[in-house]
């Protein structure tokens, strides 16, 4: 996938995807879909205060739209102010691999934090962005009358995605398979200590974006499995642990596999 310039030439691959969302156009502006003036008018609107708008091209078809805007001027923080995903092309990753792109956009250029906004009734939406590890920090009044819960995230928190899966910090693997990777932890907080990972990015055990299907989570739980009886073999007992909500430091699901005794590190 790859972000392409929104240009007026693309217009009308933006009304298809825009239109495809009945729900979404409902819940956010009150009318099922938008002519093709309105949407013109919206893109216009962004570019005046500086949004940057892109179109998510997948070989040869257009999956998705995303808008940012870089300084918010009512509270100073980078702003995505759209993603949205062609409907039948939901449920298809592509909305994990957008965010992919953007993460490493917004790192490229220093942002730490970023925030949007979410329409207090779209239960689909909050599912998503909190599996994307976006925490809600308030509520606010939208120009439409609409209540919004502001979501922020930090996008320098993931060291697994970061540091180990970019490769940018070695580790001694234990064990890998195409989605899950198991390596001796780099700080380990006992004698023996394995960290177990999916190898695409998933907050925790109970976030609910796309890529957290029970595929992924049967493959995480044989390699965990595998990697608790060898040590439970090799040294006579083994404690299996995962971190959710303030106990989880970084928000990437992963699980702990220690024996022994504790140590200095962290």
């Amino acid at each position: 996938m790859k972000l392409v310039t929104s240009t007026p030439e693309l217009l009308d691959k933006e009304v298809i995807i825009l239109n495809s969302d009945p729900f979404f156009n409902r819940i956010s502006k009150d009318k099922d879909v938008f002519t093709e003036e309105e949407i013109r008018k919206e893109i216009q609107s962004g570019q005046n205060i500086g949004a940057e708008r892109f179109l998510l091209q997948d070989g040869d078809q257009y999956v998705g739209v995303l808008e940012f805007l870089m300084n918010n001027p009512n509270d100073g923080y980078p702003w995505l102010g759209l993603l949205q995903i062609r409907k039948d092309a939901q449920g298809q990753g592509f909305g994990r691999s957008a965010m992919e792109l953007f993460y490493g956009m917004m790192k490229e250029r220093g942002v730490k934090t970023f925030r949007l906004g979410v329409i207090a009734e779209n239960d689909p939406g909050h599912r998503f962005w909190k599996g994307q590890g976006m925490v809600p920090v308030k509520s606010v009044i939208n120009q439409d009358g609409k209540e919004i819960v502001v979501y922020e995230k930090d996008v320098s928190q993931d060291f697994y995605c970061d540091e180990v899966l970019n490769g940018k910090t070695p580790v001694r693997k234990v064990m890998e398979t195409e989605r899950v990777l198991a390596y001796h932890h780099t700080r380990p907080s006992y004698e023996h200590h394995i960290v177990v990972i999916p190898k695409i990015h998933v907050g925790s055990l109970i976030s609910e974006e796309e890529s957290n299907d029970d595929g992924l989570l049967l493959e995480l739980m044989a390699v965990v499995k595998k990697v608790a009886a060898d040590m439970t073999l090799s040294t006579g007992a083994a404690k299996v642990i995962t971190n959710l909500g303030a106990y989880q430091d970084s928000k990437h699901f992963h699980w702990h596999v220690v024996s022994g005794q504790r140590t200095g590190s962290k």
